[in-house]
């Protein structure tokens, strides 16, 4: 018969969840033109953007730490992070 173990979450695990923006860079577009901002789908959520070609995006993740967004956000395959800013 199999002992029964208390259930221990990590201290990762335990902490409150938060929402935080990530900000992350992206490959420069050439047809950036900061002084002609063009709306469509970001690169990035697939959702309206104000600056589809612009090197720098956010995105909203869930986590409890810093590193926790971090590992999500390099998971995503994003390894430049600019800004990391719990709302």
């Amino acid at each position: 018969m199999t002992e029964l173990r208390e259930y221990q979450p990590t201290a990762e695990m335990a902490a409150p969840m938060s929402a935080w923006l990530v900000t992350i860079k992206v490959p420069k577009d050439p047809h950036h033109d900061p002084r002609n901002k063009q709306t469509g789908m970001c690169p990035v959520t697939m959702k309206t953007c104000t600056d589809v070609t612009g090197e720098h995006h956010t995105i909203m993740v869930v986590g409890s730490t810093v590193q926790a967004v971090t590992n999500q956000v390099h998971g995503l395959g994003y390894e430049h992070i600019t800004r990391i800013e719990e709302v």
